[in-house]
């Protein structure tokens, strides 16, 4: 398979990198000012819902407590890193919004070195300018949720599985694409749904040497275990088994269920607040079970009850399912704890001037995959992982946040598209 062409000569590369760090630095700028101009939201300082959440479970790590009597509910990435800002810094979340925007300003970074990995700098600069003005990213990279650190780790661990190719193998390439996809799995366990692809993929394309094959699979398993395991056994040793969190078959049970919108994070019945909503579920697993539930045992017990409404009423799952894929295919950005769009725009004025969305990414970054499939060895791993997350949230359910990752991936295709 043939790579990427060589790198241009001296001063085109210096051009080229000029080019790329000046993207790099309008994005942080513009996440800046917008995380300035933020400070007029009223719930800059006072979050609600999952940023709340976050924010408690961050006090906790500061202070030395734990958070969760048992396994983790949630993944716990996001809310350490959280814990270690305010533990150095105090409360100041002017300043843990400001380095997200590092973090989102590293994502606009990241997609350039995807994008000319793929294709060409021409493609990678296109995506990383696209990405540095699109408008959803800014958003999530200041708000107090999962996405503004899973974003960016999940485009690193992209970028790095495109090196695997690159001429001169070296076996560390592959630890470290594990490691960052274990990195972004217990921010979102959702990427763990790709890791079998990404494995087979691998094999397959490395099939005639399957010693190397073999050696590059046991590494990317052994990076990915790293961060992992240290989860897990935590887990564990709170007295039941996770390998990241619990709340799967949770989410599963919101997006299939007879009353499932595709949309609404609410488990029917119960509270729409988060603490109640989440002690609510449980009560009511262990009332149809009728006994005292471990957390994974409660996930299982709203697994089995989504399996049984997908195979047992068809006239009803299959429409559903079908309506969540048209939603996440739709321009629609639909908000879970926030209305996106008026929270952004309202309050930052930058952020309506900033003129890409998903009616940008969506249908040019789906031709520019039709486009490339001249290339599909090469770009396997971007376009595998567009199709396996995007069916992976189809399966739950659907909203802005949970589409974000693949957006970066979907630029570098409409990039293409457009070159």
């Amino acid at each position: 398979m043939n790579g990427p062409p060589d790198p241009p000569a001296r001063p085109a590369w210096r051009r080229e990198g000029a080019l790329a760090a000046g993207v790099v630095v309008l994005a942080l700028a513009v996440r800046v000012v917008y995380v300035l101009q933020q400070r007029a939201n009223p719930f800059f300082d006072a979050p609600e819902m999952d940023p709340l959440v976050h924010l408690e479970w961050a006090r906790a790590v500061a202070a030395g407590e734990t958070y969760w009597d048992g396994p983790f509910f949630r993944a716990p990435l996001y809310p350490w890193l959280l814990g270690l800002l305010l533990r150095a810094f105090g409360e100041d979340l002017l300043l843990v919004r400001l380095v997200q925007a590092v973090l989102g300003a590293a994502t606009v970074g990241l997609t350039y070195l995807a994008g000319r990995r793929a294709f060409d700098a021409r493609t990678g600069l296109l995506a990383a300018l696209c990405a540095a003005l699109y408008w959803v990213l800014v958003y999530f990279e200041g708000e107090l949720l999962l996405e503004s650190l899973s974003v960016p780790l999940t485009t690193l661990a992209l970028w790095l599985t495109l090196r695997l190719d690159e001429p001169a193998p070296r076996p560390a390439r592959a630890a470290l694409a594990g490691l960052a996809w274990g990195l972004s799995a217990i921010t979102r366990p959702t990427v763990l749904a790709f890791v079998p692809v990404l494995l087979l993929g691998r094999f397959l394309h490395r099939r005639a040497q399957p010693r190397a094959a073999t050696l590059e699979a046991a590494l990317l398993l052994a990076g990915l275990a790293l961060p992992i395991a240290p989860v897990a056994a935590t887990n564990a040793a709170r007295g039941d088994f996770a390998l990241v969190s619990t709340q799967a078959g949770v989410n599963l049970w919101i997006g299939n269920n007879p009353r499932s919108d595709g949309s609404s994070a609410i488990v029917p019945g119960t509270r729409q607040d988060w603490w109640g909503g989440y002690r609510d579920a449980v009560a009511q697993a262990e009332q149809a079970e009728g006994r005292a539930l471990k957390p994974s045992e409660v996930s299982s017990h709203y697994t089995r009850r989504a399996a049984a409404f997908v195979l047992g009423d068809p006239a009803r799952s299959i429409p559903l399912l079908l309506f969540k894929l048209r939603l996440f295919w739709t321009n629609a950005e639909l908000g879970n704890n926030q209305e996106p769009r008026f929270m952004a725009r309202h309050f930052a004025p930058i952020a309506r001037a900033l003129p890409l969305g998903f009616w940008f990414a969506g249908p040019l970054g789906l031709l520019g995959i039709v486009l490339a499939r001249g290339a599909w060895r090469r770009t396997f791993p971007l376009w595998s992982f567009v199709g396996v997350y995007s069916l992976v949230v189809v399966a739950f359910f659907v909203n802005a946040r949970f589409r974000v990752p693949v957006v970066p991936v979907l630029l570098v295709f409409a990039a293409h598209a457009c070159l």
